[in-house]
């Protein structure tokens, strides 16, 4: 059984009684209060420092009723684009003088609500949460999660919800692709994808559908791997999945991948296969993915706009913050596609 020591923190009080002054003025010192001298300011400061003093959130957040940290939930850590969107949202969070709290769910349903609990009981005031399954979200609303603070979600899947929403949306790229498609006489065009339905696939099937072949999908398994002999079985059975669409759709001459992952690893199969890409075969992938650039021929992709995103989801947090009774919204930002090579 863990023990733990006493909490030996370092309060206002012993900073007041090494100073002689009263807790009050330390208080107003350490929060930059002008009333107080910037000579007491810079004692109390100071000691505070060689004390080792940490101020404590709750009380602050009961004096303030703010805590100027803003609650991020997300399963997608694993995915280059969610964690450079991470990193552009605290960037953002700090240029407000806010802070991130993370809580990580791997995608499990049953922890998102936990998580959600968990960052409402750190006294956050906001919520950010990042591509979440749609029935979680519908739990989140049976259990009045959503009604505590601001939040705001970012997630091609829950469109329709009556949620605050950050929605990539993939018209003007898809018209690029299926033009880029048509110029070069594609004729067999075929999508490697996981059975999530959001708009990124809607967008697709509606690609696909121009050259009349909506029903071209070839569905890859989307499982939480636990284990190395799990992750080693379904590497082995992807692999074995991708090989069986190459060896029987020999005039595929287009694939559309779910993201750069998958087409890096066709490109790799097709090399081997002695298929050319993209004189044979052209591949278009998602993400923009750093390895894409890096390979030869680059990859060509559809490229999600972190920045503007983590923008318009702070931006929709603050917005809220300041009048939480404003009408549900919908910001729409649009996906780029990044032709290089591959097509």
């Amino acid at each position: 059984m863990l023990e733990f020591k006493k909490n030996n923190r370092v309060s206002g009080a012993k900073i007041a009684a090494k100073l002689g002054i009263s807790q009050a003025t330390v208080s107003r010192a350490l929060s930059g209060n002008k009333r107080i001298s910037k000579a007491v300011r810079e004692q109390v400061q100071e000691t505070a420092q060689r004390l080792g003093y940490v101020a404590n959130a709750t009380a602050r957040t009961l004096v303030k009723g703010r805590s100027n940290i803003i609650g991020i939930l997300t399963g997608g850590l694993h995915v280059e684009r969610t964690a450079y969107l991470l990193i552009t949202l605290d960037a953002k969070l700090r240029e407000h003088g806010l802070l991130p709290h993370l809580f990580y769910t791997r995608g499990e349903s049953d922890r998102i609500a936990d998580g959600v609990r968990h960052l409402l009981e750190q006294g956050v005031d906001g919520l950010i949460i990042i591509g979440i399954a749609q029935n979680a979200v519908s739990k989140l609303q049976k259990q009045g999660l959503l009604q505590v603070k601001p939040t705001v979600f970012i997630d091609d899947a829950l469109t329709g919800y009556k949620i605050n929403l950050v929605t990539n949306v993939y018209e003007e790229a898809c018209q690029e692709v299926t033009k880029a498609l048509i110029e070069q006489k594609r004729r067999n065009i075929f999508a490697l994808w996981k059975p999530v339905k959001d708009a990124r696939l809607l967008a697709v099937k509606s690609l696909l559908k121009q050259f009349g072949q909506e029903d071209n999908f070839i569905y890859l398994p989307t499982r939480i791997l636990k284990s190395e002999s799990e992750k080693q079985r379904e590497n082995k059975a992807f692999r074995n999945k991708i090989k069986l669409f190459l060896h029987n759709t020999p005039k595929c001459d287009a694939i559309i991948c779910y993201n750069d992952q998958t087409s890096l690893s066709v490109l790799s199969m097709l090399n081997h296969a002695g298929r050319k890409v993209p004189s044979d075969v052209a591949i278009i992938g998602y993400d923009n993915n750093r390895l894409g650039e890096l390979t030869a021929p680059q990859l060509s992709t559809f490229a999600p706009q972190p920045v503007l995103i983590a923008n318009a989801a702070v931006n929709r947090v603050l917005e809220l913050i300041k009048d939480p009774q404003d009408k549900v919204k919908t910001i729409e930002i649009p996906v780029k596609f990044i032709q290089r090579e591959t097509l």
